[in-house]
């Protein structure tokens, strides 16, 4: 029996033919015109496979021909077309001719589909073909839970079940070239196995910072497809490995919230991958994540289960997106999830678990033994805070269950963890902008309350100036009086920028530029103050879109703000770079979304300063708000509506006696009107 490939584009059908060649049958790759001509022996075929895939369809004449001598074949006729070509594709279904399919499909896809329809055909593997059979044809997903069965049942490690892996992805997913890298630190991964690639040294290493540029990131896997021949990835991987790569993958491996190996996946003749290769490569991430885990951390077994099952019900607990942590009367942790060992940071060895005690603070400790004297079965949701190796804050929320364990008949609280630092500070930046909003309209409505009195107060003060003598005493009273008027008339103005800001006329600016001008209206004072300034811009850099002159006063604001912070001799650093890499430390911001979305500058500025006290660094944006013995307490409060004004982002943090550092976050960027998404 045979299976026919007619089409013009021969490598498609080359693709799709090798892709059939585990079917033991006899394959042929024909032209329309032998269809057209009615020139094909029907007698002995299997299946038809008509192949759209050319640039070029066939003329209206040309496609009849071939209509009609197929509508009456003996096997069943499958269509393959480019998903561009819809009016070829309806014109196949309301002929009659089903099914009509999008191209690509991978090579499993094409031996799983076709498979099914040579198995629907009564002349296949009759008495007389009975040494004809189909191999090869499995399911994918079914192979890949089949050797999920495989690694619990023969205990394979993880070194195992790698290899077993890549060859699976290999040979049923067809994707050319596979590598594994353990990782070295700085992005560097050594190839420890390799599929295809055989050749390789035991100690190459490939960098994966440059494949990670322009990235589409879906569940942590970092796709790459179209590649251009001047891709930097792909000449990156052609120089190092001598072969093409027009799509990649890289899939990353972790334990513990640390990337410990990473799958390098390459299509060198493919430009994109299925989605049932996506979504099967991130099936094959999580099994070798529970594999690794399973090595490096021993499972305790309940006494009337199976093996399989504990393992299995580890791995849900493990992959639960809160952490879990079931500890006794004393504090001590008798079991703990992998979400909790990394909001905790724990590193564990077997069962050997530390005490709570040695983990959390007393004030944390003191929330969590509060909440187990007041279990009463009401829900409530405490909170204790946290420090990173890095010393960033954490807020966890924590709830606390009474469990009494039926096989010690003893008592055990569940205490469930969650990180609600995003949370939190997108629920305090809402407070915050619609007090500010509310503010805002009271600050306008009192100012111009105040402007029209004073306005008579001044004028009646002028008026009395112009009468009284020169020599009179009291001239003084009535300058002073136009002085203080003068004052709260500068007081109402700065309410003004505030409550109602000026409309920016953004522009692209050089960010280096507007820096330049600033610090040239402060030298003096650094230099009178004996303050170092530290500058460090990279370079080249992106315009940002904003204002220029209004972010050079928000800058000089700032700048101005971390030298009145500093008494005596001190420093100051300004840094200027582009979000990439340094992204993930805002990832629990709630701007973090923002700047990562769309390109933004960043300009840090730091300084040496008293700092600002956690109360106090709540309240720096709002109006009238000051630790100083002078000014009106609008400085910051103006600095952060100019801010939201050009689209851009303002943080602090700040460590009492320490210092403080401002993020300032800018669009590299122009917005979209709405006048031109309507055009």
């Amino acid at each position: 029996m045979k299976i026919f490939i007619a089409g013009e584009d021969r490598e498609s059908s080359a693709y799709i033919r090798d892709a059939l060649i585990q079917t033991g049958l006899d394959i042929q790759l024909i032209n329309f015109d032998i269809l057209g001509n009615n020139n094909l022996d029907k007698s002995d075929a299997a299946i038809l496979i008509l192949n759209f895939s050319a640039e070029k369809d066939p003329d209206s004449q040309h496609l009849k021909q071939i209509l009609s001598f197929v509508r009456d074949f003996p096997a069943p006729v499958i269509s393959f077309v480019q998903p561009a070509k819809s009016e070829l594709q309806q014109q196949l279904e309301d002929e009659g001719f089903h099914p009509v399919l999008e191209l690509p499909y991978s090579h499993a896809e094409i031996r799983l589909l076709i498979t099914g329809y040579l198995k629907e055909s009564p002349d296949f593997l009759n008495p007389e073909d009975k040494n004809q059979k189909v191999s090869g044809a499995d399911d994918p997903l079914e192979m890949f839970f089949n050797l999920m069965n495989s690694m619990q049942k023969n205990n394979w490690n993880f070194s195992r079940l790698v290899r077993e892996l890549m060859g699976f992805t290999h040979h049923c997913l067809n994707i050319s070239h596979i590598l594994f890298l353990e990782d070295m630190g700085n992005s560097e991964g050594l190839v420890k196995n390799s599929v295809s690639l055989t050749w390789m040294k035991s100690d190459f290493k490939i960098n994966l910072k440059n494949l990670s540029y322009n990235q589409n990131v879906i569940d942590d896997l970092i796709i790459l497809e179209n590649l251009e021949k001047n891709n930097s990835a792909r000449t990156y991987l052609k120089s190092l490995l001598g072969r093409e790569s027009k799509s990649l993958i890289v899939c990353p491996v972790f334990l513990q919230n640390q990337r410990k190996f990473t799958y390098l996946f390459l299509n060198e003749h493919k430009k994109t991958f299925t989605a049932a290769q996506k979504r099967l490569i991130y099936f094959m991430r999580n099994l070798s994540e529970f594999a690794l885990e399973k090595e490096k951390f021993s499972v305790r077994q309940p006494p009337d289960s199976s093996a399989s099952s504990a393992i299995f019900f580890q791995g849900i607990i493990d992959h639960l997106n809160f952490g879990i942590v079931i500890i006794d009367r004393k504090l001590g942790i008798k079991f703990i999830n992998r979400e909790a060992s990394h909001l905790l940071q724990l590193k564990i060895a077997g069962n050997n678990y530390q005490n709570l005690r040695e983990i959390l603070g007393e004030q944390n400790i003191q929330a969590v033994v509060d909440s187990m004297k007041t279990i009463d079965g009401t829900f409530q949701r405490p909170e204790i805070e946290l420090e990173t190796a890095t010393g960033q804050k954490l807020l966890i929320g924590f709830t606390l269950t009474e469990y009494l364990d039926p096989l010690n008949e003893e008592k055990v609280y569940i205490l469930s963890l969650k990180d609600i630092t995003y949370t939190k500070e997108l629920q305090e930046e809402m407070t915050r902008m619609d007090r500010l909003a509310s503010l805002g309209v009271m600050a306008s409505g009192i100012a111009h309350e105040i402007r029209n009195p004073l306005a008579g107060i001044k004028a009646i003060a002028q008026t009395f100036e112009e009468e009284l003598a020169k020599d009179d005493p009291k001239n003084e009273y009535v300058t002073r009086i136009i002085k203080q008027v003068n004052r709260l008339d500068d007081l109402l103005k700065s309410l003004f920028s505030y409550a109602k800001p000026q409309k920016p006329n953004r522009q692209f600016s050089s960010v280096q530029e507007i820096i330049y001008d600033v610090l040239s209206l402060l030298k003096q004072k650094l230099q009178s103050q004996n303050i170092k300034l530290i500058q460090s811009i990279q370079k080249p850099l992106k315009d940002v879109f904003v204002d220029n002159s209004q972010i050079q006063q928000v800058l000089f604001n700032l700048v101005l703000n971390s030298i009145e912070a500093i008494e005596g001799p001190g420093e100051i650093s300004i840094t200027v770079n582009e979000i990439r890499d340094d992204a993930a430390t805002f990832r629990r911001k709630p701007f973090y979304n923002k700047i990562t979305d769309k390109p933004y500058i960043l300009i840090r500025i730091s300084d040496s300063g008293y700092g600002i006290s956690p109360e106090n660094l709540q309240q720096i944006f709002n109006p009238f708000f000051t630790t100083k013995n002078f000014g009106t307490g609008l400085g910051l409060s103006i600095v952060y509506q100019i801010v939201q004004e050009n689209n851009g982002i303002i943080y602090f943090e700040s460590e009492k006696n320490v210092g403080t550092d401002c993020y300032l976050f800018l669009p590299a960027f122009e917005p979209v009107s709405k006048e031109s998404m309507k055009s």
